[in-house]
């Protein structure tokens, strides 16, 4: 992501807004837990009155409405995971959207992770990409490079979506070069094959590669990868919200990977800028819409491992 991002509902002629998202499960829904809050930028007046609503796909937009709820007030500064209690069945695959009519009052805001530029990478966590949109008049409108902060809820306790809520920067940016390293732990469940290790960075100052090593969890290396100046985009701490412009910077790694912890740590003789992505832990958010592991407390880096799923072990009849 490239910073957070909001919509307003109720303001500027815009009567509704939608979140669309493609499940990986199929069953019952029964919470969907939102990113609301007021304050500048944000909303206005009390929040608004809004009924929430989930609807079928019809042609990339809100299409017939399958479950409908009672009116809510929205916008507060105590309800930034906000829980709502939501109804109806969803077939995995299938495009749904979770729609806020405004009813009456101020304007609320639906909170968004903001992609500049988006290249493919925008929601690698999802089956297919979830959207937001917004009513103005009798039209809906997509945003492009918009992700939903949403974590949705199944009757049977399964839990997906996305509960990274905002950006670190400013005195929080991470910095990479020289003594500077940047350390991610994170887990692994199963056997995994690795082929690919991406960074989303900013290339400051040389063109030294960017070093991306695996470790164990005590710091014994097992494999390593170089990525080239060239694959990343130019900047620095003043382009919190431009890293996009360069998406991820990538090369192959093979390595396999047994259950258990692990770090990766990015180092270089150059200079790399990258931005933190905060987790919604604190306010809710599910373990299932997060990453493993950690950056520092409360912090994931932006970065991903491609990867496939070794089959297990099969017996032999003797």
């Amino acid at each position: 992501m490239d910073g957070l991002a909001n919509t307003q509902i109720g303001a500027s002629g815009n009567t509704a807004g939608a979140y669309g998202f493609v499940p990986s499960h199929s069953g019952a829904l029964a919470t969907a837990r939102i990113f609301d809050q007021m304050g500048s930028g944000y909303g206005s007046g009390d929040g608004g009155q809004v009924r929430p609503s989930i609807h079928a796909d019809a042609g990339g937009q809100p299409g017939a409405a399958i479950w409908t709820g009672s009116i809510l007030t929205m916008g507060s500064s105590t309800q930034v995971g906000k829980l709502l209690t939501v109804g109806g069945s969803v077939v995995a695959g299938v495009r749904y959207w979770l729609v806020f009519d405004h009813v009456s009052g101020g304007s609320f805001s639906m909170n968004c992770i903001y992609v500049r530029q988006p290249t493919g990478e925008l929601s690698p966590r999802f089956v297919a990409p979830w959207l937001m949109a917004y009513q103005s008049g009798d039209s809906w409108h997509t945003r492009s490079g918009y992700t939903p902060v949403l974590d949705l809820g199944f009757a049977d306790g399964f839990h997906e979506g996305n509960g990274y809520m905002e950006l670190r920067y400013g005195s929080g940016t991470v910095t990479i070069g020289g003594s500077k390293t940047a350390t991610q732990t994170f887990t692994v469940s199963g056997s995994q094959r690795i082929t690919e290790i991406g960074v989303r960075a900013l290339v400051t100052s040389g063109s030294s590669p960017l070093v991306a090593t695996v470790q164990t969890a005590s710091g014994t290396t097992l494999g390593s990868v170089s990525i080239p100046a060239g694959r990343f985009a130019s900047g620095g701490p003043g382009n919190y919200d431009q890293s996009g412009r360069g998406g991820y910077g990538s090369a192959p790694l093979s390595l396999t990977l047994s259950p258990g912890s692990y770090r990766l740590v990015l180092s270089s003789a150059g200079t790399y800028t990258t931005f933190a992505i905060r987790k919604g832990t604190a306010w809710g958010y599910d373990a299932a819409t997060l990453s493993s592991g950690q950056y520092v407390s409360g912090y994931d880096l932006q970065w991903y491992m491609g990867s496939s799923i070794q089959p297990p072990a099969t017996d032999t009849a003797p």
